[in-house]
């Protein structure tokens, strides 16, 4: 089985009944090495992780004594950039693969990781995340099973390399625009994704991409912001199709991955509530104690303000002393579980899921009036916590921490978050739109079918 993990993790499949028995073997292995260095040690190490036999902090800590222990076995640097995407610690897996490449410059499972890590990290150049893509494309054999995703991934790192130099370049002139923002790119390597797809081990089929379906709304992004290619301009140069610049850059920044991610998890939950609820058995009526307290203060004076870019996302901590400013851009999610869950957008615009326990008022109207849908409050002394799920969100214990600047506004627009749309879903009534266009993206971008009901 460890042989199977070396060669490839998907290799090593399994039925799901057979776990508890395979762990209980890699456990007696364990007993038999008593942590002696040899073959079955390592190997009982190498399928101990992939099993995921403890929590992800636990595995992390696991995996970095098994690499002081054998710092040859390529498998456990591969390992460690793994759990460290499970716990959104980018800049340490970045770490452990530089050192992991030094002594197999060429591993394609590396250079995939730095690709991945890189695109996610908060410091990255979208030129660095291409660069990294393209040398684990010059390395890898042609039916690698990540070939596809790297060239969708690339795809989409020239849609928002081309986004950001439209935002930032919005008062040059219009030549330069003209020349910046083209989808040649964009669309080339939706089309190698394409093709790479064709040649797939038939192992690996139905083939499944994250970064797919990104890179298709990106290209109807393009699309529907009057994009066009014409003959007359040089290789194939992007013209605007107006006499002046039809795309929108807040439509454009709306397409950030991490964002999507965010309101769709929400709504994924939003919908699987009725269920839960109906499911007395499914309710959750406990919540593990934080490790931190969160001090109370209804007075903001002397606080610092705050943003989600500016609190270290990864480490479970109250950030004492500051204050964040937020809106909430999604219904609350009540019931089923001891917290009620927001999807909050901070002043940049970044997305962060927060729980809140303890509500004074179990009323959902009530609840959905004071932190539902286009809600305005600021939340004192903020406190990031990891949940049970192994992912960061803020926590909030005592909701006197909550400063309310006004209540739910259904009439913003559920995509652009504009005030007083006046366009509304023609299905469920009470979505509303500030046109059309604002009603396919947040359909395609991020789902109102999971929560579109008839009235």
């Amino acid at each position: 089985m460890a042989d199977c993990y070396r060669a490839e993790s998907l290799v090593a499949r399994f039925f799901p009944d057979w776990k508890s028995k395979l762990c209980g073997i890699v456990k007696q292995a364990f007993k038999n090495t008593n942590d002696e260095m040899c073959e079955l040690d390592k190997n009982a190490r190498i399928c101990y992780v992939n099993l995921g036999m403890d929590s992800w902090e636990h595995l992390l800590t696991f995996i970095k004594c098994s690499l002081q222990k054998y710092p040859e076995e390529k498998t456990f640097h591969r390992l460690l950039p793994d759990i460290c995407g499970f716990l959104f610690r980018h800049d340490e897996a970045l770490n452990g693969i530089e050192n992991g490449l030094k002594l197999f410059p060429d591993d394609v499972g590396l250079l995939y990781s730095r690709g991945v890590h890189l695109r996610q990290s908060e410091s990255r150049a979208n030129d660095e995340v291409i660069e990294a893509y393209e040398k684990f494309l010059s390395v890898a054999p042609k039916d690698h099973h990540k070939i596809p995703e790297s060239y969708y991934a690339i795809g989409n790192e020239y849609f928002y390399k081309l986004a950001r130099t439209y935002s930032a370049q919005k008062e040059t002139r219009r030549e330069e625009l003209e020349h910046s923002f083209r989808i040649s790119k964009v669309e080339e390597y939706y089309q190698l994704g394409l093709q790479a797809e064709d040649i797939q081990l038939p192992d690996f089929l139905p083939y499944k991409c994250g970064q797919k379906p990104i890179i298709e709304n990106n290209l109807a992004l393009l699309k529907m912001n009057k994009l066009k290619t014409t003959p007359e301009t040089p290789n194939n140069e992007t013209t605007f199709a107006d006499s002046q610049v039809a795309v929108e850059p807040d439509y454009v920044l709306l397409t950030d991955p991490n964002r999507l991610r965010a309101i769709r998890s929400h709504r994924e939950d939003l919908a699987s509530r009725p269920k839960l609820i109906a499911q007395a058995t499914s309710m959750r009526k406990t919540t593990i104690n934080p490790s931190n307290s969160q001090p109370t203060s209804r007075k903001t004076t002397g606080l610092n303000p705050i943003s989600f870019r500016n609190m270290d996302t990864m480490v479970d901590k109250v950030f004492e002393g500051n204050i964040i400013n937020v809106t909430s851009i999604e219904d609350a999610a009540v019931g089923a579980y001891p917290s009620i869950r927001l999807a909050l957008e901070d002043d940049n615009g970044d997305v962060w899921r927060a729980f809140v326990y303890n509500f004074p008022d179990q009323d959902k109207k009530v609840i959905q009036q004071k932190l539902g849908f286009g809600a305005k409050f600021c939340i004192v002394n903020p406190y990031m916590r990891l949940g049970h799920d192994g992912l960061f969100g803020i926590r909030v214990d005592d909701p006197a921490s909550i400063i309310m600047h006004s209540p739910r506004n259904s009439s913003r627009c559920r995509f652009f978050g504009h005030k007083e749309a006046s366009k509304h879903c023609g299905n469920c009534k009470w979505a509303h739109y500030c046109n059309p266009k604002c009603q396919q993206m947040d359909w395609k971008l991020l789902k109102h079918k999971l929560v579109c009901r008839p009235v």
